[in-house]
């Protein structure tokens, strides 16, 4: 999934459970993925950006720093939405099927 600083590039991916999603950054803006809801970051973990912080287990998907290349592995089927933490109004969304 791309991003270049206005919008992530497909909106939506589905993959597989035990599948990765890399996002890059291509338009020079640096970005940071984060679960939805937004400010919470609750979805995926279902625990709060200041819980899951750094996060040292790699079970939150989110970035939890800014940067240009993020990936993230994921093992619960669902649909994810994410957002840029840095521009809020952005959005994404990740379908996990199995």
């Amino acid at each position: 999934v791309t991003y270049n600083g206005n919008a992530f590039s497909p909106a939506e991916v589905t993959i597989k459970v035990g599948g990765t999603v890399t996002f890059e950054s291509t338009g020079g803006s640096t970005m940071w993925v984060a679960s939805g809801p937004h400010p919470e970051h609750t979805g995926y973990s279902s625990t709060t950006r200041q819980e899951h912080c750094p996060d040292t287990s790699n079970s939150s998907f989110d970035q939890c720093a800014a940067g240009n290349s993020y990936t993230f592995l994921f093992e619960k089927v669902g649909t994810w939405p994410y957002h840029n933490h840095m521009n809020a109004g952005v959005f994404g969304k990740v379908v996990v099927v199995e």
